[in-house]
């Protein structure tokens, strides 16, 4: 055990700023500190593009078992237990054990290890205040991610968001309300959620624009516990604004678990 708990050596090769300089195994590597890295970054780790900026790695490039700086920030250590063992002498084997493959594995495995129920939303929200189309597509995808994965705080950021939202009047609206509420719908024992579809469907008009989010409505509050949107189910029937066509949904849902 204090093997584990022993301090990693105080050289660059351990430094979480250390970056290999080629995709092969090697001791040279860079240094993600040094700013005139900064615009490669991203091919770098994510492509492994080593060609975007070859000439830059090769006059900086330093060998890793030196000395760490000021800077120095040990990198977190994998363990390696013996399921990941056998899966990388299983490469070795097939002769597949190279650098990308590795690298594959091992963020496969830190992957599964991560604490998704309990992960940080913080930085999606910020995405869906950015006022960035793109940036808030982006939250929406990994909020919804997180809520398949049990984050319960990850559905009361979405939840509240969705909220927010005026009244669908185009058909950008609709599909974009039905993406948010497909999402919302992992977490479909939330009566939060019931709540949150019976007050859309009384700020939604109902025409042809509006059609799919409706149907959408009822789709998914169909798969909601009658116990959660009794309440809600029986304020609509009493409600003269609702068509008697949309109550015979509502009666259906209500009363199917007594037929």
């Amino acid at each position: 055990m204090s093997n584990e708990k022993e301090e990693l050596e105080r050289i660059c090769i351990n430094c979480n700023s250390f970056f290999p300089a080629d995709s092969f195994l090697t001791e040279y590597g860079i240094c993600l500190i040094d700013e005139s890295f900064e615009p490669y970054i991203d091919e770098l780790f994510e492509n492994s593009n080593y060609d975007c900026c070859r000439d830059l790695i090769n006059n900086s490039k330093f060998d890793g078992n030196r000395d760490a700086c000021k800077d120095f920030e040990p990198i977190e250590r994998i363990e390696i237990d013996d399921e990941i063992g056998e899966r990388i002498r299983e490469l070795e084997e097939n002769n597949n054990l190279k650098p990308e493959s590795l690298k594959e594995l091992l963020l496969e495995e830190a992957i599964k290890k991560i604490d998704w129920k309990n992960h940080p939303v913080e930085s999606y929200i910020e995405l869906l205040q950015s006022g960035n189309q793109k940036d808030i597509r982006s939250g929406i995808n990994s909020l919804g991610g997180l809520i398949g994965m049990g984050n319960n705080n990850a559905f009361i950021a979405l939840y509240d968001y969705y909220k927010k939202l005026p009244p669908a009047k185009s058909l950008e609206d609709v599909y974009f309300k039905i993406n948010i509420l497909r999402k919302l719908d992992y977490k479909n024992d939330r009566k939060e959620l019931a709540d949150c579809l019976v007050d859309e469907l009384y700020k939604t008009p109902s025409n042809n624009t509006t059609r799919s989010l409706i149907l959408e409505i009822f789709k998914i509050m169909k798969s909601i516990p009658v116990e959660l949107k009794k309440e809600g189910l029986e304020r609509m029937l009493k409600d003269k604004r609702f068509s008697h066509r949309l109550k015979r949904k509502m009666e259906d849902m209500l009363y199917s678990d007594y037929y």
